[in-house]
């Protein structure tokens, strides 16, 4: 019964879900619940946003079920935030998702480019507090359901190794493996290939950890998956 279950569930409901109890398990262990507000007010605008933008183009209704992700996904890295700043880094997300593509494909994650967008203009700079919880672990769970692991786990195993050569220590961080699970593995801005998933993380990992030596300025996990979502495109047309 378990596994016909599992097979039912839909993965973007499995990612709502994981980010539901991974942030209610962040505010409990924060002792902040002004984080749950943010959550909301994240996840209410960009869902706002995606509907009225998708409706002006099509005149059609649509699911905002990746609407809800990335609201979560912004509000979960933020620091707690005036809410004006939460509304335009959900809402920046959800406009250029529509306005930036290339032959029908959305070029940037989402979140990531309305983060990075929200961290240059207010000088926001990101705390992923959802890491406060164990639960991110659980987002093996999603990428394994999503078909993404290869993407994950190459990542992960470059990430940790050159952390370990440049610091001599090996400690567990859930930054990167919410990064790596939930954000890294976002399938319109990544590769399908079977061989490209794995070249991208380890492309991925390299770049974060040289942005984390050489410019410490913004956020190396949001600007190194960027600028890799540039190379998506060629990735499957070259790696098979």
């Amino acid at each position: 019964m378990i596994a016909d279950t599992w097979k039912r569930i839909d993965v973007y409901h499995l990612i709502i879900i994981f980010l539901v109890v991974a942030g209610f398990s962040a505010v409990y262990l924060t002792a902040n619940v002004l984080f749950l507000v943010q959550l909301i007010v994240s996840a209410l605008v960009a869902v706002v946003v995606d509907v009225a933008i998708s409706y002006a183009k099509t005149r059609q209704k649509i699911k905002p079920l990746t609407a809800i992700i990335s609201g979560f996904i912004i509000a979960l890295i933020l620091p707690l935030s005036p809410l004006h700043i939460v509304a335009f880094a959900a809402a920046v997300a959800m406009a250029l998702k529509h306005v930036i593509k290339w032959q029908g494909r959305n070029i940037f994650n989402p979140a990531a480019s309305g983060l990075l967008v929200t961290s240059i203009l207010f000088n926001v700079d990101t705390v992923w507090w959802v890491s406060a919880s164990f639960l991110t672990i659980l987002g093996f769970l999603v990428v394994y359901k999503l078909g993404r692991l290869r993407t994950s786990i190459a990542f992960l195993l470059v990430y940790f190794l050159l952390v370990y050569a440049t610091t001599q220590q090996l400690l567990l961080d859930l930054t990167a493996i919410f990064f790596a699970t939930i954000m890294l593995i976002e399938p319109k801005t990544t590769p399908f290939t079977k061989k490209g998933k794995i070249v991208f993380g380890v492309a991925a990992a390299i770049l974060v950890i040289a942005m984390q030596q050489l410019l410490p300025l913004k956020d190396p996990f949001i600007v190194s998956l960027l600028v890799m979502n540039l190379f998506t495109a060629l990735i499957n047309k070259k790696i098979k």
